[in-house]
């Protein structure tokens, strides 16, 4: 029995395990003092503590038992016994299988089960399988196929196949889904650069809505149906891959378009063109270059003017002739200049560039740096129009033909 000889108080805290009295802990106190009500309650704390800690380390003593009492009979049954995952793999047997199948338990380990019968009752046994496992047919066992675990026999040589096999299967899901949200993303991120640059105030409550209404279209669909809400999602990913380009293209020319008239207008930023360096510009409606294609315009020698660009916009750099320098003109429009072609036939012209709005104000300097004809006024509302145009992919009618 022990004994405190120095102790001048005694706390004592009953031990509880489902409102049953287990014990008690007791808190010896060498000097005679009064406890204060928060010492109380730091002690009441930690007796709670080892009341859990208590009873886990009885369920622990109990769970031990019953794997025993389980393993004891496992081995010892005189019939063959198999426990099988939800996969259909074998995850253990015991010593009777062998007399059965002819193998050793550990060679079973990490096999299919239907690999024991014969072809013609393979789609029985799964069955059979699939309701044990509590699925009603081979359609809910087939979903848990890839989420289950799966063991194979304990020699070094596979482990360390099936842990390289599981580090690169883990790593090409991540790459494949950052792929997928990137792509998806960068097309709903389209809806905002085209109500951000859209001339039309009712656009932005368009484009929104199409988009948020298919968003909860997908949702609503997959609460009711999951099958038919991964079909539409799907379709959502093929489509934004489809229009990756266009998407890339878009996204990529409403960042560069709004930062470069947001250093005109606030920070009064004005770029100065330069041969050397060359004049920075999207592609409007020029043979064999997509819309929106960003690249840098400069005069050869020779008297032609060459687009440089990269296709999207990383890989080798591709130069492809415009035309003769002479045979364009440089357009003065209210927020950005832009390259245009006049058309001898009429009073018109057709828009082949846009540049960034940092170029306002050095028309006539763009003109001698790209050794242009002239420069020429855009009206406002035919700007507007041909910009929207050159945004949505509008190629009805004339296109990208504005009176100068």
């Amino acid at each position: 029995m022990l004994v405190c000889t120095d102790a001048r108080g005694l706390v004592a805290i009953p031990l509880h395990r489902r409102a049953e009295r287990i014990g008690a802990m007791l808190l010896f106190v060498r000097e005679r003092r009064t406890i204060t009500d928060r010492e109380m309650a730091h002690v009441e704390a930690m007796a709670d503590l080892l009341s859990v800690a208590l009873a886990n380390a009885e369920l622990v003593e109990t769970l031990r038992k019953a794997e025993w009492r389980f393993r004891t009979l496992f081995r010892a049954a005189p019939d063959a016994v198999l426990t099988v995952l939800q996969s259909g793999r074998i995850r253990e047997a015991n010593d009777a299988v062998q007399e059965l199948v002819g193998l050793q338990p550990v060679q079973l380990v990490g096999r299919m089960l239907e690999d024991l019968v014969l072809p013609e009752d393979r789609s029985h046994l799964a069955d059979q399988v699939a309701r044990v496992m509590g699925f009603t047919s081979l359609k809910g066992l087939f979903a848990s196929l890839l989420s289950g675990p799966v063991v194979y026999s304990a020699t070094a040589q596979t482990s360390g196949i099936h842990h390289a096999f599981s580090m690169a299967t883990a790593v090409l899901y991540l790459v494949v889904g950052f792929v997928i949200t990137g792509v998806v993303w960068l097309l709903g991120h389209c809806f905002d650069v085209m109500a951000l640059i859209s001339p039309f105030p009712f656009v932005d409550f368009v484009l929104k809505a199409i988009r948020n209404t298919i968003f909860a279209v997908l949702l609503a669909t997959s609460i009711i149906s999951p099958h038919l809400g991964l079909v539409l999602a799907l379709v959502v990913i093929v489509v934004a891959f489809l229009l990756f380009g266009w998407a890339l293209r878009l996204a990529f020319f409403g960042s560069m378009f709004a930062w470069s008239l947001l250093e005109m207008m606030l920070f009064e930023i004005q770029e100065k063109p330069s041969r050397e360096d060359g004049i920075r510009a999207f592609s409007a409606g020029v043979k064999g270059v997509s819309k929106r294609t960003y690249g840098k315009l400069a005069p050869r020698e020779d008297g032609n003017l060459t687009f440089a660009y990269r296709r999207l916009l990383v890989g080798p750099e591709k130069t492809v002739v415009i035309g003769r320098a002479n045979s364009f003109a440089v357009a003065r429009g209210v927020f950005y200049p832009n390259l245009v072609e006049p058309i001898e036939s009429a009073d018109k012209h057709r828009v082949v560039f846009r540049m960034l709005p940092t170029y306002r104000g050095v028309e006539e300097e763009i003109r001698e740096c790209l050794d242009c004809v002239a420069v020429k006024d855009l009206r406002f509302g035919k700007g507007l129009r041909s910009f929207w145009k050159f945004v949505t992919d509008d190629d009805s009618g004339a296109a990208d033909k504005a009176s100068t």
